[in-house]
């Protein structure tokens, strides 16, 4: 059940530490586990992947705050183990909890049909193919400037702006030939660039704005679409 959350301790007393976080999340959306405890404990995170899952641990989660704390997102539904070994004094701990990753993956759209080649005349401007990128730079700048307090907004949309181009140029170079890859790259390369949770949760409402207005196109952006919206952001984050 979502919200709920999840204590499990290897070894059963009561004063042992335990991870503390959802037992059920919906694909995409942010889980935060943390370990409770003493608080000089000492801390390694690893996150186990379900089988036939195309996503390893990097793709799906972050340590922040010096390890004290687990950020994770996936898009891919399943069953995904949460481990951390925990030790403080002379008391070593391996701490288990499951998350279970519920919904359906996006559907991928069909790919529209060529249109015939209209010759040298054509009647009119041809606007090419996917959403011009032109507007999204004014419009992150904008919505930026709205949602996130200063210095917030100045200094972390700068590193969010570096996640951003260094994706675009993966895509440019080759390193990355799939959408879906190249979204999940910018999830992982911007929770990188964020570093801490308060960080991540406080441009969690320019994300969630960024997808909404993805989602009004009227197209689905291909892949060097995508490069270009995001280089398009970064330019309007660095304003």
């Amino acid at each position: 059940m979502t919200g709920l959350l999840l204590c499990v301790a290897v070894l059963g007393l009561a004063q042992d530490p335990a991870i503390v976080g959802p037992t059920e999340v919906e694909v995409g959306r942010l889980a935060v586990f943390t370990v409770e405890g003493p608080q000089d404990v000492k801390l390694v995170w690893k996150v186990i992947c379900p089988d036939q899952c195309p996503l390893t641990e990097k793709d799906v989660s972050i340590p922040v705050e010096n390890n004290t704390k687990l950020v994770f997102a996936s898009p891919v539904p399943g069953r995904y183990r949460v481990l951390a070994a925990v030790s403080y004094a002379d008391n070593l701990y391996l701490l288990d909890a499951v998350l279970t990753v519920s919904g359906a993956v996006p559907p991928v759209p069909p790919i529209p049909p060529t249109p015939p080649n209209p010759g040298p005349n054509p009647p009119g401007p041809n606007p090419g193919p996917g959403p011009a990128p032109q507007g999204w730079t004014a419009w992150a700048k904008q919505a930026a400037d709205e949602l996130v307090p200063q210095p917030f907004r100045r200094e972390e949309g700068k590193a969010i702006a570096a996640a951003l181009r260094a994706v675009a140029d993966e895509i440019a170079t080759g390193k990355i030939t799939d959408s879906r890859k190249a979204r999940e790259a910018v999830r992982r390369s911007v929770r990188e660039s964020l570093k801490t949770l308060e960080s991540v949760n406080r441009w969690m409402v320019f994300s969630d704005a960024v997808d909404a207005k993805l989602d009004k196109l009227q197209q689905s952006p291909s892949l060097a679409d995508y490069a270009a919206i995001w280089l398009a952001i970064a330019n309007g984050l660095e304003q």
